[in-house]
């Protein structure tokens, strides 16, 4: 009798063991990020930033796909969701960022002071091939600086509505990111000079293939802001710019 409920209960862990490793294939649409971690000064934040992604482990589907900053603010996060919200979690911060198919990131850590543009410029194009989604296989187990206050924003002439179309009506659908499918935001960093003209312009977002180069080349052609006033006195600010492109089936 000893000898049967020992081989019984050996078949058990057995099939317990096997039912632990079961491998499935499943599909999963994802994107390898890159950037860095700035603090609000300016300076580049350090190590020991978390940044996550809600998509699973591509292993184990236990975590979630994480990346940390190094000494010098930089991260990589691979696997991450193509339309995904990230989240930056440290001792101090623990914030949450949308992120729509950017691939390379410069994220500044509040405080940020800005001019917010609410409108999202849309860049369309027909799709050239249909999106292919990546298999994985998986183990299932059961702000800048601290600026005065403005009493008058900086204004495009007509205004921000004025300023989506201009942008707008200066960017093309690159070729290049039409034939490999690349869709995403792409936002532009820039400052408006106490004289209206906007410098410092960089990529704050971009998903690469000459979507990034359409936009910053478009801010560049603006004309000069209306600049911000305190007191009399006009101010720098800075503010950003969001241009999605978007692929069409037809």
């Amino acid at each position: 009798m000893k000898y049967i409920i020992l081989i019984f209960s050996l078949l058990i862990i057995s099939h317990i063991s096997k039912a632990q490793k079961v491998i499935k294939t499943i599909k999963k649409d994802t994107i390898n990020i890159t950037g860095y971690v700035l603090k609000y000064d300016g300076t580049s934040a350090a190590r020991g930033i978390y940044i996550t992604s809600r998509n699973k482990d591509l292993t184990y589907d236990t975590y979630n796909q994480v990346a940390m900053t190094d000494e010098d603010g930089c991260f990589t996060l691979n696997g991450a969701r193509l339309n995904d919200t990230l989240a930056l979690q440290s001792a101090t911060y623990n914030l949450k960022m949308p992120n729509r198919g950017a691939r390379y990131m410069v994220i500044t850590l509040p405080p940020e002071p800005k001019v917010t543009i609410a409108d999202t410029i849309k860049v369309t194009a027909v799709r050239k091939y249909k999106p292919k989604t990546p298999s994985f296989k998986i183990i299932e187990y059961q702000f800048d600086c601290i600026l005065p206050f403005a009493n008058q924003q900086p204004e495009f002439p007509g205004g921000v509505k004025n300023f989506v179309k201009f942008i707008n009506s200066k960017i093309t659908y690159p070729q290049k990111a039409i034939d490999k499918n690349i869709e995403g935001n792409v936002e532009i960093g820039f400052t408006i000079e106490r004289d209206g003209s906007l410098i410092d312009l960089k990529v704050l977002r971009g998903i690469g293939y000459g979507c990034d180069e359409e936009v910053l080349n478009a801010v560049k052609t603006s004309p000069r802001w209306k600049p911000g006033f305190s007191n009399g006195r006009p101010l720098r600010m800075q503010s950003s710019v969001n241009v999605e492109f978007i692929l069409t089936d037809k």
